[in-house]
Formats: C-alpha cells, sequence, structure tokens
C-alpha cells in the first residue's frame, strides 16, 4: 500500500544514477573490541535493529499521481539477513585491505527490487577489531539522516543522535494529495471564474514563480558563462572505485583556526585544498593553475524531521593553485563567508532548492540528462557530518573511527567526506579505480597539508 512519498529531491537522485555513478552514500565504522567478535551475534543484533526502522523495511515504486513520482512501500518478503552480512578480510587485515573491500562493496548499485540499504560487518582487522559499512541509497538519506539510522543500529545515547521517522500517511490522503497537485493548475484554468480571479491569481503568483525563475536562469547562465575548471578530478567514470582514508587531530585544526580565524570547517577545507595540490603536481605538474569549484552539502534538516534529504548546498573555490598555505585559508575563509552571507539560495547552489520544487515528472525526463553536466558546475562535492561527541558502542566494542564514503556525481573523479568525532577529523576520499592513480598518496597528502598550516 502506497502511503509514504519520496520528495521530488529523493525522485532526483534516483534519476541521476547510473550504472557507472551509483547514488549511494556510506560511511565505514571501525570498532575497538576488547574480546573476540562474534560475527553471528552482531548480525543478527544489526538485523533486528533494522527491523524496526519502517523506511528500512520499504522498497521505491512508481506513482500514477503525482506522474513520476514515486512512494515507499512496505515489503512484503523483506529479510534484514539480506541486508545484513558478515565477511571476513583476507590477511593481514590492514588498513588498506579494509580500504580495498569497501571500495569493491560501494562500486555496485543497490538493487532497486529490495530495500535501498546495506550493511557489511567486516572483522579480520589485524588489531582484532572490526568495521561496520553502511550503504544507503541517497533517495533514502542524506548525510545527517544516515548518521541517525547508522546510530540506531549501536548502541548510544538516544538523544544523540535521535532518529524520527514522519508517521505514515491515510492512502486515502496520499492518493488525494497527489491528484490534488494535478488538478489544482488545472481548475484554476478550467474553471470560468478563474478569469475574474486571475488579477489576484497574477499578484500572488507571479512574483513567487519569477523570484524561483530568475534564480534558476541565473545559476543556469552563471554555470554557462563561467562553468568549473577543467581538471584532471573530472572526466568519464568507470564502474570499480577506490576508497582511501586519513585522520588528523582535531587540537591541530583548532590551532590553526584560533591563529588565523574562521571556523573548524575552514581548516578542513583549506586542508583538502592543500592536499589536492600536491598530490595534482605530483601526477600533472603542470596543473599549477585555476582554482577548483567544489559543492559542499548543507543540512536544512531540523529536530523531528522525517523523510529523505534535507539538503541545499553552497559552491565554494578552492584554492589549490595558490602555492602559500596560509594565504590559501584565508581565501578559502573568505569564499565561505561570502557564501554564508548570500545563502543557499543564491549562485549555483540554488539548483538543489529548486530540484524539490520541480514536479517528479520533470526530473524523469531532464535529471538524467542534465547529470552529465555535474563537471560544469563543480569539479568534485565536500561533505562535512559531525559526530556527536558521545560514546558510541556495539556489544563490548567502541567505535573509534567514522569515515564517510561521499558518491561520485557523473563525471567527477573523486569526492571527500569529512566527519569530526571524539577529538578526530576522519577523511574518506572515494574515487573512480580506473582513472585517478595512487589514492593512498592523496591520503598521506592531507596529514602534511595540515601540518604547512601549522608551521
Amino acid at each position: 500500500m502506497l502511503t509514504d512519498r519520496l520528495s521530488s529531491l529523493d525522485v532526483s537522485f534516483l534519476c541521476l544514477e547510473r550504472s557507472e555513478a551509483p547514488m549511494h552514500i556510506g560511511a565505514v565504522a571501525v570498532f575497538t573490541s576488547a574480546s573476540r567478535t562474534d560475527p553471528e551475534a552482531l548480525t543478527q543484533v544489526i538485523a533486528e535493529r533494522a527491523r524496526r526502522i519502517r523506511r528500512l523495511r520499504q522498497v521505491v515504486r512508481p506513482t500514477w499521481l503525482p506522474p513520476g513520482g514515486a512512494a515507499w512501500v512496505e515489503d512484503p518478503g523483506f529479510d534484514p539477513a539480506w541486508h545484513v552480512r558478515h565477511r571476513r578480510l583476507p590477511a593481514p587485515g590492514t588498513r588498506d585491505d579494509l580500504a580495498a573491500e569497501v571500495a569493491g562493496l560501494m562500486s555496485t548499485p543497490l538493487d532497486r527490487s529490495r530495500p535501498l540499504w546495506e550493511v557489511r560487518l567486516l572483522t579480520g582487522l589485524v588489531d582484532g577489531g572490526f568495521a561496520l559499512l553502511l550503504k544507503l541509497h541517497h533517495a533514502l538519506a542524506d548525510g545527517l539522516r544516515a548518521l541517525q539510522i547508522g546510530a540506531s543500529l549501536v548502541d548510544g545515547p538516544g538523544e544523540a543522535c535521535a532518529y524520527t521517522e514522519d508517521a505514515p500517511a491515510d492512502p486515502g490522503a496520499f492518493l488525494a494529495r497527489g491528484a490534488g497537485e494535478v488538478l489544482a493548475w488545472s481548475r484554476q484554468l478550467l474553471d470560468p471564474r478563474a478569469v475574474t480571479d486571475m488579477p489576484r491569481l497574477v499578484n500572488d503568483t507571479v512574483p513567487r514563480l519569477a523570484g524561483h525563475t530568475y534564480a534558476a536562469a541565473t545559476s543556469v547562465l552563471q554555470v554557462a558563462l563561467a562553468p568549473a575548471p577543467g581538471s584532471p578530478v573530472n572526466g568519464q567514470l568507470g564502474r570499480a572505485r577506490q576508497f582511501a582514508v586519513a585522520t588528523v587531530d582535531l587540537d591541530d585544526v583548532r590551532r590553526v583556526r584560533k591563529e588565523h580565524g574562521g571556523m573548524v570547517h575552514d581548516v578542513l577545507l583549506a586542508t583538502v585544498a592543500g592536499a589536492l595540490r600536491r598530490w595534482l603536481l605530483e601526477h600533472w605538474p603542470d596543473t599549477d593553475g585555476p582554482d577548483l569549484r567544489v559543492m559542499v552539502p548543507v543540512s536544512r534538516r531540523r529536530r523531528g524531521d522525517g523523510g529523505g534529504n534535507r539538503l541545499a548546498w553552497y559552491v565554494v573555490d578552492l584554492p589549490v593553485g595558490e602555492p602559500d598555505p596560509v594565504v590559501r585559508l584565508h581565501r578559502v575563509r573568505a569564499a565561505m563567508e561570502r557564501s554564508k552571507a548570500a545563502g543557499p539560495a543564491a549562485g549555483p547552489g540554488v539548483i538543489a532548492l529548486l530540484a524539490d520544487r520541480l514536479p517528479p515528472v520533470v526530473h524523469r525526463v531532464a535529471t538524467p540528462w542534465a547529470g552529465r553536466l555535474a563537471p560544469r558546475l563543480c569539479n568534485m562535492m565536500v561533505t562535512s557530518v559531525p559526530i556527536p561527541n558521545v560514546p558510541f558502542r556495539l556489544g563490548d566494542a567502541e567505535l573509534r573511527e567514522l569515515f564517510p564514503v561521499p558518491p561520485l556525481a557523473p563525471g567527477q573523479r573523486i569526492g571527500f567526506g569529512i566527519s569530526t568525532y571524539r577529538g578526530v577529523a576522519h577523511f574518506g576520499i572515494n574515487a573512480d579505480h580506473a582513472t585517478v592513480p595512487d589514492l593512498p598518496l592523496l591520503a598521506k597528502a592531507i596529514p602534511v597539508a595540515l601540518a604547512e598550516l601549522l608551521e
């Protein structure tokens, strides 16, 4: 029975997906265990907790009203054991072995005939610990929503990442709402009285539509006239992925922020810029030139919000062409301040807000084509998710690290995810396997880039 609708933004992620650019997000949670891990017991615990979350029991089905829409419906054959599986890493179970396993798992699109999520318990780490890979389709969750779902599968303070779900809508109300959206304008146009109401209709509606249209037109024109610069980080994608991780001490990040001003996030972005510069010059010495344009997602989620995606984004120039690390930081800070002052509804970032207002049928037709323009909008994505500074556990094992795994949009060969947890910033780098050489070198450049800011 259809009761839970996907928003237009959620539908857009389904439409954007290709075999070489699957639209799922992920996170790798690494646990330290004081005792021997019992994989069967852990997978049973996670599967039982997943069963309690309605959205994890549902599949996506198309709707007639509104046309092109989609809804979440209970999967009659739902089996959480199919979604929660165990795999032992090959010996010796190093960080590189874990990254390779994550890359392989993230390369495969989710099966749309089933609920759009998976969990993999990865044991055999060299230190005796284990990792959980949570994989969710972007239509199901944004970064903060994924954090809430993940927190519901492990043990931790209930208030730290409170997970809430919208109450299922009455089926009649669901159909009525979809029909109402389709017929609202038709009634106005067909009703003879609409002629006499036209002045009021124009006065009420035109300014609102004009504002949206102007913002959209301005954004498209901005991208057309000043597209993101050409870069080796953009181009055709293959189906395989690479994954690499890095960590830096948040105390060092705060020292840089205290000395140079700005926000912790500014320092982290400047660190990414420094690492990218070092890596690009190593492989492409002639690329010491234009900045890279990055998309920085911004959560619009409020306490108690359910649903899938509640986000907008900023589009910021990352000064990889600047040789001075301190100047890079000041430029990042200035760019972020300008973006925040303008708000996410200004510039190319408005496209995310407009995507949520377009009818789903438009996404069905236009989004697969528009996705090809992603490299013109920006070169890559850099996400950031702060984790509550509280202990999370699974049984007697304690969460030690959490690395985000961002998706790659068509034509974008690298994506960065950053999480901050208990005094450490964790970087997860997702990249195209065929075209990005030596991704571990990029990961190793991250602490070096922060050290440059400490000198």
